[in-house]
């Protein structure tokens, strides 16, 4: 009785606290309204005078005459006059605007105030209410621990229940001693708003016990006539409709939770099991009371008793169990098949290696050592093209570009154009079909105009070196010669045409001259590793460096073709200087032309047709 006594007065002295301050908020907003609507009138005097004397200053002006001769004072006086009255008005206008800014300004902040001082109390008064709860809780749970124990010493079990509906469960596992200790039957009969609030679980999935669980706000949404709709734990496709949910298991009763049994307690765990193996959530509450109020609310939603419940989670777990298992053994087939895949990956990358090796060694112009072997090994380009994420289309033309830069920085290229079938040393590329003129010999130009090209190393083995070869002989020895390196008959036919073409100089055509051109312009400066480049770009004969506008142009295209700073300045210089030249010797053709004379222009002309030297 001394503990009813204490609870009650202790009530009441709230509910007294309670008046008093919504007395004292009730007074306070009132006089708060009070000064605002004071401060609205004066607003509205303010701007109601500014307004009269807006009236008055335009009445004013309306009224004002033009200066007569029988006015008895001058025009001067009666405008200074006008002028001053004007003014007067207009300072009186002004002060009353500056009075209304005033007054707006005011009942401005004092609405501001107003609404921070409403938040700041229904602030305090959440505060409020969350701290008596909490107060009431911990009273009862204080008086139901004085009568559980008032129950043992005088041995009444039948005081131990909290509730008709805890009676009913009284042969459940989880609703005997350990029930008890927890007076849930208020937050039951809330449990529909507990449960639309949401709250605060830690979710485990799969075996790895050392995997942190998430922290998940799970929910459920109702329908417009309070029926349970879905339970949501997340955002997307993380919820289940009601209807699915099969029951709510209490404790270790799925492979998720057997597999941490060791490290959590099972009066904290408990699962939401749907119809399929997959639908299972596993959730574990900060505290026993919070997974208790969860478990029998749900039950209650779904409308399962608990002895239900309970029984299908024993009847489900065999079944939940094989299914882990048959997940477990997909993982592991799926993780030694892609081993088998990197492996293979592996393995076909260590081939293009050998295959890029092998055709730089047949071309005959690299000098490559173990040391270069040692330093591009297939277990470190591996590693490179991972990181830089380089498809395996690519793979070839990434590992040839590697070993042939670093030859090239180390000048391990041989100089000697015999050990190439005649070729000069310059850039190759992957297709040997598409190599640019300046990477060719005459020869395999020729060759090459004619579609003639696999026969290349034929013709050298039978001792072509030059086409000078070719321009010495008749019909019947070139007849021989494709007879000898096995052409066939229609190329045999387009090999004497070729040849007849080149002695009657229909070789080489426009193309390959103004190539020609360009080649040896760039040689002329050392730019001639530059030649595929910069034909690639646009730079296919000499006539286009003048169509070059301004430095500008020029700079941007020795930055297309990742010329050096150096290299850049002299191919500036150098299209600057050949504009200049090309201009006066077209204007020189131009004169001599108009004055039908033959001189000749001054300047140096190669034996290729005019290439311009400097």
């Amino acid at each position: 009785m001394a503990e009813e006594d204490k609870q009650r007065l202790a009530a009441e002295a709230a509910a007294a606290r309670k008046l008093a301050d919504d007395e004292a908020r009730a007074q306070q907003e009132a006089k708060q309204a009070e000064e605002q609507k004071k401060q609205e009138a004066e607003a509205q005097k303010a701007a109601e005078e500014a307004a009269e004397l807006e009236r008055k200053a335009r009445e004013a002006k309306s009224r004002l005459v033009p200066f007569s001769p029988l006015t008895p004072r001058s025009a001067d006086e009666e405008a200074k006059e006008q002028e001053m009255e004007q003014l007067a008005l207009q300072e009186q206008i002004e002060a009353k605007r500056r009075q209304q800014l005033v007054a707006h300004t005011k009942l401005v902040k004092l609405k501001t105030q107003n609404k921070l001082k409403i938040d700041d109390d229904r602030r305090a008064d959440r505060d409020e209410k969350i701290a008596a709860r909490f107060e009431s809780r911990k009273t009862a749970d204080i008086a139901m621990a004085a009568s559980y124990q008032g129950a043992l010493s005088d041995g009444d079990e039948d005081d131990l229940s909290t509730s008709s509906e805890e009676k009913e469960d009284s042969e459940d596992d989880y609703s005997s001693s350990e029930d008890d200790d927890f007076d849930i039957t208020d937050c039951l009969d809330n449990f529909q708003q507990i449960a639309r609030l949401g709250a605060k679980f830690s979710r485990h999935a799969g075996k790895r016990i050392h995997k942190k669980p998430q922290l998940r706000t799970v929910k459920v949404s109702f329908s417009e006539d309070g029926k349970p709709v879905t339970l949501s734990w997340g955002a997307g496709s993380r919820a289940i409709k009601m209807k699915d949910i099969w029951y709510i298991s209490w404790g270790h009763c799925t492979p998720t939770f057997l597999a941490r049994k060791d490290k959590l307690e099972p009066m904290k765990c408990f699962s939401i099991v749907g119809h399929s193996e997959k639908q299972v959530l596993d959730l574990e509450a900060y505290t026993k009371r919070d997974a208790k109020i969860w478990v029998k609310g749900l039950r209650k939603l779904i409308n399962q008793t608990d002895k239900k419940g309970d029984e299908l989670a024993d009847m489900n777990l065999q079944r939940l169990m094989q299914y882990a298992k048959k997940q477990e053994q997909a993982k592991q087939q799926l993780k030694s098949k892609q081993l088998r895949v990197v492996k293979l990956q592996q393995d076909l990358f260590v081939m293009t290696v050998e295959a890029v090796y092998k055709e730089l060694e047949e071309q005959k112009i690299w000098r490559i050592d173990n040391n270069v072997r040692k330093q591009f090994n297939a277990e470190i380009m591996y590693e490179n093209v991972l990181k830089q994420d380089i498809a395996w289309r690519k793979w070839q033309w990434f590992v040839r570009e590697q070993i042939t830069n670093y030859l090239r920085e180390n000048n391990m290229v041989r100089s000697n154009g015999a050990s190439n079938g005649g070729r000069t040393p310059g850039r190759y590329n992957d297709d040997d079909d598409q190599k640019s003129p300046q990477e060719e010999d005459e020869v395999t130009l020729f060759l090459g105009h004619y579609k003639l090209k696999k026969y290349d190393s034929q013709l050298r083995d039978a001792g072509l070196e030059s086409l000078s070869d070719l321009k010495s002989l008749d019909a019947d020895s070139i007849l021989s010669i494709a007879k000898e390196v096995s052409m066939a008959t229609l190329h045999e036919n387009k090999f004497v045409g070729a040849c007849r073409e080149l002695q009657t100089g229909k070789y080489p055509p426009k193309e390959i001259k103004d190539a020609s051109k360009v080649d040896k312009w760039l040689e002329h400066y050392n730019l001639l590793k530059y030649s595929s480049l910069l034909k690639k770009n646009g730079l296919m004969r000499l006539e286009d460096i003048y169509n070059l506008n301004d430095e500008q142009e020029m700079a941007a295209l020795a930055t297309e073709v990742s010329m050096g700073v150096l290299h850049k300045k002299k191919f500036i210089a150098a299209c600057q200087e050949f504009k200049v030249k090309y201009k006066s010797s077209k204007m020189k053709r131009q004169s001599s032309k108009s004055n039908n004379s033959d001189k000749k222009p001054s300047l140096k002309k190669t034996d290729s047709e005019g290439c311009l030297l400097m």
